[in-house]
């Protein structure tokens, strides 16, 4: 018997966006999908539709289903794998710190990069977080600090713990000091039992982005790059 297929509909696009989101917002939490613009989702919506309907008329209503599931796991999973990073930088009128691709204006420092990295660092993205610090070390060339933004990484699998730990010491021997800022209590923890807060040395951790920068820019972090301890 027959069956007719029903494409979706405008009802089933606001559900489907309404879900996105509800998810947490990419400034507080590592997201897989971009919820502040909408074409984005309308992107993720006809993709997903497309599978299902491929699926469909090969297939069966069943199979195609489950084939635009697939699709949609392998979409996240191709975004989590190259997620979106930043500079961040200070933008005069505005508090935190700001992606300096979006703001032209914005502040930053000669001996000093910001890096957000807006994923979990886990096995298949930790190459690639790995590759991006080392473009950014090689693209500013005298930078004595490089700060990864702890807000948006959720959790560190032992792959990315281990890469952490050749990574901060690849930067070491180019006079770069690694650290990290505002992590996560679970986050911060991992990286202790881990082995990474050793590897990065006294004071590479800091509460803030804030607190980090005035580290840096005052000099303290540097003093724990050649003495191995703390800044006052």
């Amino acid at each position: 018997m027959p069956v007719s297929f029903r494409p979706m509909q405008a009802e089933d696009k606001e559900l489907f966006a309404n879900f996105l989101r509800s998810l947490p917002r990419k400034d507080n939490y590592y997201l897989l999908v971009d919820v502040d613009k909408d074409q984005t989702i309308q992107r993720w919506m006809d993709k997903v539709e497309s599978g299902e309907t491929l699926g469909v008329v090969a297939l069966d209503i069943l199979n195609g289903i489950l084939m635009a599931v697939l699709i949609a796991i392998l979409l996240l999973l191709m975004r989590v794998s190259r997620p979106p990073d930043a500079i961040l930088g200070r933008v005069n009128g505005l508090k935190g710190f700001h992606n300096i691709m979006h703001h032209e204006q914005a502040r930053t420092w000669p001996d000093l990069v910001l890096y957000r990295f807006g994923a979990a660092l886990v096995f298949f993205n930790a190459p690639y977080f790995k590759k991006r610090v080392l473009e950014m070390a090689a693209t500013h060339p005298g930078i004595k600090w490089l700060i990864v933004d702890g807000s948006t990484i959720n959790s560190v699998d032992s792959t990315g713990a281990a890469i952490l730990e050749a990574l901060s010491e690849d930067l070491r021997t180019r006079g770069i000091r690694l650290g990290f800022a505002n992590l996560r209590t679970e986050v911060r923890a991992s990286l202790e039992r881990s082995g990474v807060e050793a590897a990065l040395g006294d004071g590479a951790l800091f509460t803030t982005l804030k607190s980090a920068v005035d580290a840096c820019v005052s000099g303290g972090f540097a003093e724990t790059l050649e003495t191995g301890t703390e800044p006052s």
